[in-house]
């Protein structure tokens, strides 16, 4: 599909423009370069090669035209929509978190807020069990980072990154949250719009002074309809 609207069915078309646009997105997340780092001798920056699959969140945002162009109602449409940007919400917080313990992970100096106390943590733990527990604790200080909590960074690069994170969040929060408070009202409209016409033929039965035999069957008729 062109930017004009015209749909295209040559095949060499078609290959130049996906060679041109989306093939490098597609291409890079399939190589493993973390595999590729073990085999030629850079195993202890093999993970970082990891992030290029970073690049099949780009993909994400197809969404929006594959909603766009769904025969279904605007309702339905408002819906997924807000199933959308929670998901974008989500993948959000799960980035942040997984670049926070990334940050501190590089000197293993800052400790979480519950575990002051003691002044200690398991966190840096190279344990292959601890995985899920690192995890949890970096998705959950995502969380408090997308409310502004504060973290007790202690490095210049902890410090630069809470900020950036909060500053970012702030953002994410007025966009998603104010885009949603729209895809409800677009939900809603049919009840609301239900509901005036149930409030008008209320006050205009009690203005005539019908029984409430009859208000009772105009109301099950505006319920059925």
């Amino acid at each position: 599909m062109t930017q004009k609207g015209e749909e295209i069915f040559e095949s060499r078309n078609i290959a130049r423009r996906y060679l041109l646009g989306q093939f490098a997105i597609d291409f890079l997340p399939v190589l493993q370069l973390d595999y590729l780092a073990n085999v030629f001798g850079s195993s202890s920056n093999a993970r970082y090669f990891k992030m290029v699959g970073l690049f099949k969140l780009i993909r994400l945002f197809r969404i929006s035209k594959i909603i766009q162009n769904l025969t279904v109602t605007e309702e339905f449409k408002a819906f997924l929509k807000i199933m959308q940007l929670t998901l974008y919400l989500f993948i959000y917080i799960h980035l942040v978190g997984c670049l926070w313990f990334y940050v501190v992970d590089w000197n293993d100096a800052w400790i979480p807020p519950l575990d002051f106390i003691d002044a200690t943590t398991v966190l840096y733990d190279e344990d292959g069990k601890k995985i899920l527990y690192q995890y949890a604790m970096s998705f959950y200080h995502a969380v408090l980072m997308l409310g502004g909590n504060e973290l007790g960074p202690i490095t210049p690069a902890e410090n630069l990154f809470a900020a950036v994170a909060m500053v970012a969040a702030a953002i994410i929060q007025a966009q998603i949250f104010g885009e949603m408070a729209v895809l409800l009202i677009i939900i809603n409209r049919d009840s609301t719009a239900f509901q005036e016409k149930m409030d008008t033929a209320n006050t205009a039965m009690a203005n005539i002074n019908l029984s409430p035999e009859l208000q009772n069957t105009v109301r099950d008729y505006f319920l059925f309809t």
